[in-house]
């Protein structure tokens, strides 16, 4: 039947298309007659009225339009333009976890849009709210919280398009004092780092007691504990996704785990307590820090082969020294010696230390801008944001802040650098978060947050 209408439909065009025709070509003669006859009598009795050409066409025009439009003539379109999809809208958003005070339960996560820099949203979360991380193209973030008295034992699940807590996921041991996690490369499960065996002592002494890192499963929640050694510190991924680095600062040594089949396949034996990671772009290079539990010893940078495992001496540095990352546009290593006050230059082409620049007592922390051409420092409680210029290495200016810095960030558009500052007369009164214009590097707002603000997460979400 739908075969017998389409041939009907088709056998009927003609005559109706004929028929529009014919309609058109009677309204334009119609309107040519009106137009003529009335404007030449109106000439007639005034002749100084000119007939007006222009009104015939247009109005000619109008009407052939008009008819088209309405009937069943398909109009032709002579246009070039293609029909693009309307871009979606997105804005840099701001979250801040609050730790909270840990005797009334007031962990919160202030949500911030940087186009006001205005709190748009608070979330609850629980005792107290630490580390907040993001899985990419998606809805949900997870920020570890605190249900006990020492430690984060939950993972809260937020929809952070609606700003929303959406549940926790316990990490299932009462013990567990977790500090730290991380989300593999492809976005399917999360690394928790357990620091319990950190603080184990027999007569004052650090035992080296094993390990836990839990992975939990982002789609199930189910979650499997792996062993690895004393005091783990951390997690670094490869970026093909298949492996993931501990560091463990006990047992000096670095456990290599398989992402797939969630196991232990080597372990890297180091001389000294290993901390941060790092890794080149290409995977094939592992850098460590051995820093000496004697705080007046300098410290070594390790080159590994992330292959053979390999461990080779690379460079002796300042002490207590820190990777902050490998800067992406040229390639270089910035490690901060926070005992010497000082930076470490590593050019990762040729492993060698190119650059040391001085630096304020105290600076422990930096940001890249994302153009990785600009570098932000400062140090814990510190009264000002250094800004360091990554292509001649040095100390270009200053930003004045209030003291009690202790966490940093900066937008995915680098216009704006978000500090954390805690309240350090007051552990009951609420922090605030200094905007910062990183053109101008002025302050542009101050802004109300939750009690003892320590992480800053800056994102781009769109809508």
């Amino acid at each position: 039947m739908a075969k017998e209408s389409k041939s009907s439909n088709k056998a009927a065009m003609p005559i109706l298309n004929i028929l529009a025709i014919i309609v058109i070509i009677l309204v334009v003669a119609a309107v040519g007659a009106y137009f003529y006859f009335g404007q030449k009598s109106s000439s007639l009795q005034n002749p100084k009225t000119p007939i007006n050409t222009s009104t015939v066409v247009t109005s000619v025009t109008t009407t052939i339009s008009t008819i088209v439009s309405t009937s069943i003539i398909p109009a032709i379109s002579t246009s070039t333009t293609s029909i693009s999809t309307p871009s979606r809208k997105s804005n840099d958003y701001i979250y801040i976890s609050n730790i909270g005070n840990f005797s009334v339960g007031s962990g919160t996560i202030s949500v911030i849009n940087s186009s006001t820099n205005k709190v748009i949203a608070t979330i609850p979360a629980g005792i107290s709210a630490g580390q907040m991380i993001f899985i990419a193209n998606s809805t949900y973030a997870f920020a570890l919280t605190q249900s006990g008295v020492s430690g984060y034992h939950n993972i809260s699940i937020i929809n952070y398009t609606r700003n929303q807590f959406v549940k926790n996921v316990s990490l299932g041991r009462s013990s567990i004092t977790a500090f730290e996690m991380a989300i593999t490369p492809d976005g399917k499960s999360i690394y928790v780092i357990d620091t319990e065996t950190c603080g184990a002592t027999i007569n004052g002494q650090a035992i080296n007691q094993p390990g836990i890192v839990q992975v939990v499963n982002i789609s199930t929640y189910s979650i499997t504990n792996i062993t690895v050694g004393s005091c783990p510190e951390g997690v670094l991924f490869t970026p093909n996704g298949k492996y993931a680095y501990i560091p463990n600062l006990i047992s000096n040594s670095i456990s290599v785990i398989n992402i797939q089949s969630r196991s232990i396949i080597s372990t890297i034996q180091l001389n000294q307590p290993s901390g941060v990671l790092a890794v080149t772009s290409d995977g094939k290079t592992l850098y460590s820090i051995g820093n000496s539990s004697n705080y007046n010893v300098n410290s070594i940078l390790y080159m590994i082969n992330a292959t053979t495992g390999s461990v080779g001496r690379v460079a002796t540095l300042g002490l207590i020294s820190q990777i902050i990352g490998i800067n992406p546009t040229n390639k270089f290593m910035y490690i901060i010696n926070y005992g010497s006050n000082s930076i470490s230059i590593v050019n990762t082409s040729i492993n060698l230390i190119e650059n040391s620049v001085s630096l304020p007592s105290g600076s422990s922390q930096m940001e890249f801008s994302p153009d990785g051409k600009t570098a932000y420092i400062f140090g814990y409680y510190s009264n000002y944001i250094f800004v360091m210029n990554t292509s001649s290495n040095k100390i270009t200016s200053q930003i004045p802040i209030r003291g009690g810095a202790v966490a940093m960030n900066m937008t995915p558009d680098g216009k704006f650098i978000y500090v954390a500052i805690d309240n350090q007369t007051n552990s009951k009164a609420p922090g605030v978060v200094l905007a910062i214009n990183a053109t101008s590097e002025k302050i542009s707002s101050t802004i109300p947050v939750g009690i003892n603000p320590d992480y800053i997460n800056a994102i781009e979400v769109h809508s």
